[in-house]
């Protein structure tokens, strides 16, 4: 199972933004949404996880359902982090939770200068989506393609890097030994795919926080031009990143 792919509409944020109060969702927190230079300092989180492995994953829900207004909340980092735990936290007493701040900021008028903002998110989406359709319909090699699992966030990737360097450094391990002689498999095919998986995903890795730098801070110009250059070379990434056999 790979999950649900991250796709809130901008519309859905911008009604979730306007009943926040500027303010984390959970009880008596009060730490801001954005700060007073407008830069975005809290998460927007999944009440139902996107991924299977991300706490309170339901296998019955749908695409639209999971990054619908419903399903989603915005938190500080602390707190995002802390309803993690879902013995504390099962998804009845989050939805609870989003219910009531949202009823203190029922007539907020908070309100952010949303054009730039329109614009990144739309970019966003629109470009793992193509990322998706690319590595999923168009790749060269399709017997052999590296499946680039779009919907990962940024800890799900790093833990999926950490999992892969594991097994990295078992190989290596066995360099010790006559590897030509007994594992021909292991040097040229093990460590080889190893590193192309390693790879694909810190090109990923790099390429969402770089989305999360440029939501932070519009105007930084560097970040788009860097942003622009991983993206490009990742769609070739998407098309040709294949296994040895």
């Amino acid at each position: 199972m790979n999950g649900f792919p991250r796709k809130v509409k901008i519309e859905t944020i911008k009604a979730l933004l306007a009943r926040t109060g500027n303010q984390c969702a959970f009880p008596n927190c009060g730490h801001p949404i954005f700060n007073s230079d407008n830069l975005l300092i809290a998460q927007l989180c999944h009440i139902e996880a996107v991924s299977p492995d991300g706490p309170r994953f339901n296998p019955e829900t749908t695409t639209e359902k999971v990054n619908s207004y419903d399903n989603l909340v915005f938190l500080c980092y602390r707190h995002h982090k802390e309803t993690d735990n879902i013995e504390n936290y099962p998804t009845h007493k989050l939805r609870q939770l989003k219910l009531e701040h949202e009823r203190k900021f029922h007539e907020s008028n908070f309100k952010i200068d949303d054009r730039i903002l329109d614009e990144i998110l739309k970019e966003i989406n629109d470009y793992w989506t193509e990322i998706e359709t690319i590595n999923k319909y168009e790749h060269v090699l399709p017997e052999f393609q590296v499946e680039i699992n779009v919907g990962l966030n940024e800890q799900q990737i790093l833990n999926d890097i950490k999992e892969r360097l594991q097994h990295f450094d078992y190989l290596t391990r066995l360099l010790t030994k006559d590897l030509k002689r007994d594992y021909f498999e292991i040097l040229c095919l093990g460590i080889p795919n190893t590193m192309t998986s390693i790879s694909t995903l810190i090109d990923q890795l790099e390429i969402k926080i770089l989305e999360l730098k440029l939501i932070n801070d519009p105007s930084q110009k560097d970040i788009r031009e860097e942003l622009t250059r991983m993206k490009l070379n990742f769609k070739e990434t998407a098309k040709r990143a294949g296994y040895m056999d």
